[in-house]
């Protein structure tokens, strides 16, 4: 008796389970069901085959073999179809839901006898069959109201949406591929423009690379990034704004016998673009299937450039870390430099230090500079002193390991632009750079020599005290950190940055000038720099003032005064207060903490 109870319990659980399985899917098919009968066909999109578009601006007919394939117009003739548009209409069609359906009044027109427009379905099942389902459109009862429709072969009526009937009202202007050239073409590894200017081209620089080059007479450049990208861009998504199948002037009439530009890929023709249409930006254009239409100055204009304008504006590409060589001339002012075993020398003041870090950070700003327009090309050296580029011009040369140069003079400065000529001479062009750009470049020998006034501060420097009038501000390494302690305080902790900008700040002081000792004279304050664990001050520097005029510092050290430039100065001014003043504000945060002063 015990043991029946629970195969009974288990059998009604069974029982119940299936039951509620049962609803549940019964349900679900229920809602299908009731939602498939709401809409105006259920169709499964990737079965569709077939599509015939009729109304009263005519007849299209599409097909394709499987949903892996590409649509193709098959009616009024053989053309390539937009895959996107029938993919959308398709959706739409599944979207469509039917507003209201009704059993006909007899005798009463719905407008579906003619139709205004219908849709042919052709859906291939399991067994590769096609089948076939015409949707009707007809009459519309008020202005912007519901359609009438129906399925052709069903008894009942019911109404769709406007812009239901409005989608499904298409013609051939509608689904063509309008493409000027096919999608793949931008795997091309070659594109050739042809034009009265002469031949240009721009080619990868290996088959499977995105970085591009240029020959301008006969040197290989790198080539525009963006220039790239429009070119690419047209041979992926340029479309005609207009196709002309039936042109009523002929090919000479239209600029294309001969055209006025050509562009190939690989070798093979892409488009020819022949006239341009009178008062608009526009072109007629014919593509290798023969197609004729109307593209914007958008889309094919970017082939119209001169070859020189598809070049990098970059002045020099050399890698940095491949120089080996720079020249720098202006005037009667002249710098060279050598890498020398790692780092940099002047080899005809060879005992000069150089500052390597100065050096490598020129190179940088050379390699990452570019003009903001372009203004000629081909432009020789005897013509340049029409754009003030004189003997005297700042000229600049950079030699490679592989003995490549390259270089640039700078000319006349537009002040209203706020731009200079500049002429590169690896392909003798000419174009305009800014004022940030330019002064990035405009170095010389001092700026590349080892001036500093303590140039191992950062690195060397373990305690250093200063003497600010009576007071002395002590800065301790302790750590990877550092200690601040001012007179009647408790050390605190300096915020890294406060401390890593002051000695920054520090250590790029340059000596602008040195002069004679004048007399005696009371320091503003007093460094006394100090190694790690040393008990004597390696150096001692004394700020003695700040020139009026120059608003350079003045410092005294070993004998020697000393002027550094003002706008060092002010960084180095600007970092020391900051520091003092982080210090006072964390005692202050300490006392407040109940810190005891030392």
């Amino acid at each position: 008796m015990n043991a029946k109870r629970p195969i009974l319990a288990i059998v009604a659980f069974a029982c119940l389970l299936a039951f509620y399985l049962w609803d549940v899917d019964h349900t679900e098919r229920s809602q299908l069901s009731a939602l498939q009968s709401q809409q105006v066909f259920f169709h499964d999109s990737s079965r569709v085959v077939e599509l015939e578009f009729r109304n009263d601006l005519g007849s299209v007919t599409l097909e394709r073999p499987n949903a892996n394939t590409a649509w193709r117009v098959v009616k009024p003739r053989s053309m390539g179809a937009n895959d996107v548009i029938i993919a959308a209409w398709l959706e739409n069609l599944r979207g469509a839901r039917r507003q209201a359906e009704f059993a006909p009044e007899p005798g009463t027109d719905y407008g579906l006898e003619k139709p205004r427009a219908e849709v042919k379905l052709g859906i291939k099942d399991d067994k590769g069959s096609i089948g076939y389902t015409t949707i009707q459109l007809g009459a519309q009862p008020n202005q912007f109201g519901p359609v009438y429709a129906r399925l052709e072969g069903e008894p009942n009526v019911f109404t769709v949406s406007d812009w239901f009937f409005k989608q499904a009202r298409k013609q051939l202007a509608d689904v063509r591929d309008k493409h000027l050239v096919p999608p793949e073409s931008t795997g091309v590894k070659r594109i050739e423009v042809q034009s009265a200017r002469g031949t240009s081209a721009m080619e990868r620089e290996s088959p499977s690379s995105n970085d591009w080059f240029t020959a301008v007479a006969g040197r290989p450049i790198p080539a525009d990034k963006v220039v790239v990208e429009r070119f690419m861009g047209v041979l992926g998504e340029g479309q005609f704004l207009e196709i002309i199948d039936a042109p009523t002037s002929s090919t000479m009439q239209l600029g294309l016998e001969p055209p006025t530009l050509t562009v190939t890929g690989d070798g093979k023709p892409l488009f020819e673009v022949g006239l341009r249409i009178p008062g608009r930006e526009q072109f007629v254009v014919r593509n290798a299937a023969g197609t004729v239409g109307i593209a914007g100055r958008s889309t094919v204009g970017e082939f119209f450039r001169p070859a020189t304008e598809w070049t990098t504006k970059r002045m020099v590409w050399l890698n940095p870390a491949s120089i080996r060589q720079i020249e720098i001339s202006s005037g009667n002012a002249r710098a060279n430099l050598l890498r020398d075993k790692g780092g940099w020398i002047m080899p005809d003041m060879a005992a000069v230090p150089i500052r390597n870090d100065r050096v490598e950070s020129f190179l940088e700003a050379l390699a990452s500079t570019s003009a903001q327009r372009f203004i000629r090309s081909n432009v020789p050296e005897d013509e340049l002193m029409d754009y003030g580029i004189v003997e005297e011009s700042y000229n600049l040369l950079v030699t490679g390991d592989d003995g490549t140069v390259q270089g640039l003079r700078f000319g006349r400065t537009d002040t209203s632009e706020g731009m200079a000529f500049v002429w590169r001479r690896q392909d003798q062009s000419l174009w305009k750079i800014d004022f940030t750009a330019q002064g990035r470049l405009f170095r010389f020998r001092r700026d590349f020599e080892e001036r500093r006034l303590l140039p191992d501060v950062a690195g060397r420097v373990g305690r250093m005290e200063v003497e600010i009038g009576p007071n002395r501000l002590v800065l301790e390494k302790k750590g990877a950190a550092w200690n601040g302690t001012m007179p009647g305080e408790s050390a605190v902790v300096i915020p890294p940055a406060k401390i890593d900008g002051f000695l920054e700040a520090f250590q790029d002081l340059d000596v602008t000038s040195e002069m004679s000792l004048m007399g005696t004279k009371t320091p503003a304050s007093v460094f006394h720099l100090y190694e790690v664990g040393a008990k004597e001050p390696y150096a001692t520097v004394s700020l003695l003032a700040r020139n009026r005029q120059s608003r350079a510092g003045v410092f005294e050290m070993d004998g020697r005064v000393i002027e550094v430039d003002g706008e060092q100065f002010d960084v180095f001014d600007e970092a020391m207060a900051s520091l003092v003043i982080s210090i006072k504000e964390q005692a202050q945060i300490g006392r407040r903490n109940g810190s005891a002063p030392k």
